[in-house]
């Protein structure tokens, strides 16, 4: 098959070929997989991912797999463990290896190209740029000797799928099919499908104003006091409907601009916390780049209203560092001793 090459291992795993239901052959590791080499490598900021994506013209490379091998993992054999030519699926350092890879493919691209694992992003603002873009990406996928699969590629597109998303014309919006299958949730009826339910809806909550107030009766439900089975009150059933409708209703974010201010909303309820980040745009309006929210700690619900609000303009200025750090920006806040921070 090819997977095998010249002695220098350092550890052998037992391995197992299977073929896939797609098409073609997959190594997959095990046996004492907790003993593989791991290195940390920081998984990507998707609100970096998504943050350069307003160029008029979008090309997304997705799916593109590692052909490189680990140099300290090899396969069993009696005598020497024999390195392998292609990372075995199902190893836990693969996600680190295959990141710290695509990093350094795109090293010096990040000015019209990210990554997040194995789903690679092209950002232009002209069509001409864009096939420039692309060969140079091709071009660096081709000497790392990489594939893609060209039926997973799409280039020259005005709007791409990317992580859930659609993105592109400096526009965000969530990915209608995930919606759908949002809306055509059943009610949940033990926490772990509780649990279930908002980790779907929570991905999207950047789109969503006051998100963990509307969630709050649904989150109050996974406490470790409460029994397997959950007990669905009406205020469940409200919360479960209005996030439903929140996320069909939810408005386009525009893509961030860095180089005109930034405008941070912040407020405070009694259960909750919440942020919107904007910028004014062309047409001389508002338009939200980000809403933020988080549910109050128990110990936080006893703030005064002063100490409420100023926790929430650190905390929101704390989450928003990505896209404030080291610029001008503007606080809104309806609380006005703030002011005078």
């Amino acid at each position: 098959m090819g997977v095998a090459r010249g002695p220098g291992a350092q550890k052998g795993r037992y391995h197992q070929v299977l073929r896939r239901l797609s098409a073609g052959k997959r190594l997959y590791g095990y046996g004492r997989l907790s003993d593989a080499p791991s290195r940390r490598v920081a998984r990507p900021d998707l609100r970096g991912s998504f943050s350069d994506h307003g160029g008029s013209v979008q090309g997304v490379l997705a799916d593109s797999p590692c052909r490189g091998g680990d140099p300290e993992v090899g396969l069993h054999h009696p005598v020497r463990p024999v390195p392998v030519s292609s990372h075995a699926f199902g190893m836990k350092n693969a996600p680190a290896t295959f990141q710290r890879l695509i990093d350094r493919l795109l090293d010096g691209l990040q000015g019209f190209a990210c990554a997040y694992l194995d789903d690679i992003a092209i950002y232009s603002q002209t069509w001409e740029e864009h096939l420039e873009h692309v060969g140079t990406v091709l071009g660096r996928i081709r000497d790392a000797n990489l594939t893609l699969k060209p039926e997973k590629c799409k280039v020259g597109m005005a709007e791409v799928q990317y992580l859930g998303h659609r993105v592109g014309c400096g526009i965000q919006r969530p990915e209608p099919a995930k919606i759908e299958a949002i809306l055509d949730w059943p009610t949940p009826v033990t926490k772990t499908q509780v649990l279930a339910f908002l980790g779907t809806a929570g991905y999207y909550r950047k789109f969503v104003p006051h998100y963990s107030d509307l969630a709050k009766p649904l989150t109050d439900l996974t406490k470790k006091s409460l029994p397997r089975q959950v007990l669905w009150s009406p205020e469940c059933e409200q919360a479960f409907r209005q996030l439903k409708a929140a996320l069909t209703q939810a408005p386009l974010l525009a893509a961030p601009n860095y180089n005109k201010r930034f405008i941070v909303h912040t407020d405070a309820s009694m259960f909750g916390l919440g942020a919107v980040l904007s910028q004014v745009g062309d047409d001389g309006g508002d338009h939200p780049v980000a809403f933020i929210s988080r549910k109050l700690l128990p110990r936080e619900v006893g703030y005064a209203a002063v100490e409420k609000e100023c926790l929430a303009l650190v905390w929101a200025l704390r989450k928003l560092q990505p896209y404030v750090y080291g610029r001008s920006f503007t606080v809104m806040t309806d609380h006005n001793p703030l002011v005078w921070l």
